[in-house]
């Protein structure tokens, strides 16, 4: 028998080193009796050296290979599968008596591609209404107009206009002149009284253009003459501008809603 010297242990005659520590193992002299057997009459519980394991460190890594191509062989094999079944439902559906029917064509197809199918009468008789070119509203010069009469040289009236559209490019209405400013010495002393012009004349709606005359004038103070008027209306129906081109003194008038 051998034993180990470092953690004592008994082994049998055919181990060198002790499977524990490696420790190099000596005959134990102590432990044998005659004929070389154990004097305590029985035999050692241990007497076989633990066999070495080598460890393979391929196979696992092989092994997990496998299992991952097997996971996702069977993950596609799986979803051709969906599709497949997803694709042959949606084509077909049964109903109550257990016909099969197409639905999914039927369904987002127009009647008219529908084979089988007859377009609807409302569907038959359809035509496209293309869009129509926006017509402008009517611009009317009805209603009150304020602003500026002036000549350029000095004289000034303030003006409003109060215009009645009678239809048929018929316009008539009358101007309250107020005397601002002036150079000649006779109406030095008139400035900030008033006159009354009545005008009539005509309207043109598609060109905006105002042609007025006046007819008649209630005027004590000698303030102004029966004159004409040529005046246009901005196409946003908020400004009328012209002039005068009756009398001796031209003037421009731009007058405001």
């Amino acid at each position: 028998m051998k034993k180990c010297p470092n953690c004592n242990q008994i082994f049998g005659d055919d181990n060198d080193f002790c499977p524990n520590d490696g420790t190099t193992l000596v005959v134990d002299t102590g432990q044998m009796g005659f004929g070389g057997f154990p004097t305590s009459g029985e035999m050692p519980t241990q007497y076989v050296a633990r066999p070495t394991q080598h460890v393979s460190l391929g196979a696992p890594s092989s092994n997990i290979q496998y299992l991952v191509i097997g996971v996702l062989a069977t993950a596609l094999v799986g979803v051709g599968l969906y599709l497949f079944l997803s694709r042959d439902s949606a084509k077909q559906t049964s109903d109550p008596n257990g016909n099969l029917s197409q639905t999914n064509s039927a369904v987002n197809t127009p009647p008219s591609l529908t084979p089988g199918v007859a377009v609807p009468p409302e569907n038959r008789n359809y035509t496209s209404t293309s869009s129509q070119p926006a017509v402008d509203p009517y611009i009317s010069p009805a209603g009150k107009w304020q602003g500026q009469w002036t000549n350029g040289k000095g004289s000034a009236f303030g003006q409003v206009f109060t215009l009645t559209d009678e239809g048929n490019g018929r316009i008539s209405g009358q101007i309250v002149h107020t005397l601002q400013q002036t150079i000649n010495p006779q109406k030095m002393g008139k400035i900030g009284l008033t006159a009354v012009e009545y005008v009539q004349g005509s309207y043109d709606p598609n060109t905006r253009l105002i042609m007025l005359s006046g007819i008649r004038k209630n005027d004590p103070n000698d303030l102004i003459i029966l004159d004409k008027y040529r005046l246009s209306i901005s196409a946003n129906n908020s400004v009328v501008a012209g002039e005068t081109v009756g009398g001796k003194s031209r003037g421009q008038i731009s007058l405001r809603r």
